[in-house]
């Protein structure tokens, strides 16, 4: 070969070499020759990932090669329909779109087991149901032919065991410690009340310890365990089962009260008149003033505290007043109006309904969030752990619905029973759902194990990271 004809080799080698590289280059930023218009164009991706794992990705109706969780590259810029399908689970599906040098995620979905209502306990004859404050254990009520049963069901491994079984008492009331650990209960023994203590740690029962000149006609816990708050008819007791001693704390008529953060909020009404909000500082015992004094009607009821907040629900006016301590915040009182149920989402947030629309409430900068509006009448709503869906249930049926506000809002009917679902009660891992209804109790499993009959197939791990490294360029 002659040196001339060595030279011509060599740069062609460089020149293929320099086209092959600018290719390869181009093609790993995610540069792609589009046969539609023959120009050069930039790529995006999907990333999909779901709860269970191993569900089908189908862009536009082509079903992808892989599994959840996958990372479908080289994509045109443009609007696919998603669709996420497993055996056993609904569908999910959104139109997302993909952008040039970008992951588009689909988010950690969930996928929704199909209709079913899951696995009865067998409760007939259920009076009420106790959530305990740290969401482990549902304490039920249940009354036979005669006298009551107390019944304690825990929520992640549905075990349930009987508490206490009296043929002669009826229990009329039921009250967590806010450590979770014990429960007060108030019983009937004819003309008799009579108030025992249930410790979950030793397994046993023991009787309050009453002062035999205090008629009392109420009990509630304090924040201290061991202490316990009783009212006469114009008095309010603080009641140390430690020590047994006995101290006057505040005369007043008291039709209800809580303890909640160094204070007792009291409900009083005098000679027939409408309900007032009063405070007392344990600390000195002095009445806290307030600025603003809600207007309360004659059914008013405390909710489930949380953190340094205090529910207080309004039925007759549809209103919801949110208390805080006044000698820690300038603004102690929160009205919300036309709300019909409430519950915890965080603790700085809260999910509310009035007859036909969920909201979500955000304490922090007082903002309440519009969810949806629905057609038929909501009975209450809760938020699904921490992922980004919102039960709720009306009449006999429960539904889910995504916080995805990416094109319509998708919604999953879970469960339908013969009768109407009266409150919903989920696992600390959010993995069961406990059902109550009029005249039972179900769990329903919602994240049942999956089956495949083919394994994923993941693209190499550097591929993926060498695209998202270079999408992220500027």
């Amino acid at each position: 070969m002659t040196l001339h004809r060595r030279r011509w080799l060599y740069l062609s080698f460089i020149v293929i070499f320099v086209i092959v590289g600018s290719a390869l280059l181009f093609y790993l930023q995610g540069y792609r020759l589009s046969l539609t218009n023959w120009q050069v164009e930039r790529t995006g991706a999907i990333q999909a990932n779901s709860e269970p794992k191993n569900a089908r990705v189908s862009l536009n109706g082509q079903i992808a090669d892989e599994l959840t969780p996958a990372t479908l590259l080289s994509l045109r810029p443009a609007d696919y329909d998603v669709e996420l399908t497993l055996a056993g689970f609904q569908t999910w599906h959104k139109t997302l779109t993909v952008s040039p040098a970008e992951v588009t995620f689909t988010g950690n979905v969930t996928l929704w087991p199909e209709l079913n209502t899951g696995t009865p306990l067998g409760v007939t004859n259920l009076s009420n149901s106790f959530l305990s404050p740290n969401g482990e254990n549902l304490l039920y009520l249940t009354k036979p032919n005669a006298g009551t049963e107390l019944w304690l069901l825990n929520l992640t491994s549905g075990q349930v065991r009987l508490l206490t079984r009296n043929a002669a008492a009826e229990i009329i009331a039921a009250e967590w410690q806010s450590s979770s650990r014990e429960l007060l209960t108030q019983e009937r023994l004819g003309k008799t009340l009579i108030w025992r203590v249930f410790s979950l740690e030793t397994n046993s029962w023991k009787e309050v310890t009453l002062p035999p000149e205090l008629s009392v006609n109420a009990i509630h816990w304090g924040e201290e365990r061991g202490l316990l708050y009783a009212t006469t008819t114009n008095e309010l007791y603080e009641l140390d089962q430690r020590t047994q001693a006995t101290k006057l704390i505040w005369r007043e008529r008291l039709k209800d009260w809580r303890i909640h953060d160094g204070l007792i909020f009291g409900l009083t009404s005098h000679n027939g008149e409408a309900i007032s909000l009063k405070l007392l500082n344990l600390s000195n015992l002095q009445t806290v003033p307030l600025t603003e004094t809600p207007t309360l009607s004659t059914d008013v009821t405390f909710m489930p505290a949380r953190q340094d907040w205090l529910p207080l629900f309004d039925a007759d006016r549809h209103s919801l007043y949110l208390l805080h301590s006044p000698l820690s915040d300038l603004k102690p009182i929160r009205l919300l109006p036309e709300v019909t149920t409430m519950s915890w989402a965080s603790n700085d947030n809260l999910v509310i309904t009035n007859n036909f629309e969920i909201w979500q409430y955000n304490l922090a900068d007082e903002s309440p969030i519009f969810v949806e509006r629905l057609s038929s009448t909501l009975a209450g709503a809760k938020r699904y752990g921490a992922e980004p869906y919102i039960l709720f249930f009306g009449g006999n049926e429960i539904w889910a619905t995504e916080l995805d506000d990416r094109g319509e809002r998708q919604r999953w009917l879970l469960a339908q029973f013969s009768s109407n679902v009266t409150s919903l009660f989920l696992s600390p891992e959010a993995a069961t759902l406990t059902v109550q209804t009029a005249d039972d109790i179900y769990r329903l499993n919602l994240r049942a194990t999956a089956q495949t009959s083919s394994p994923p197939t993941d693209l190499p791990s550097t591929m993926i990271q060498k695209f998202l490294h270079l999408s992220n360029r500027p």
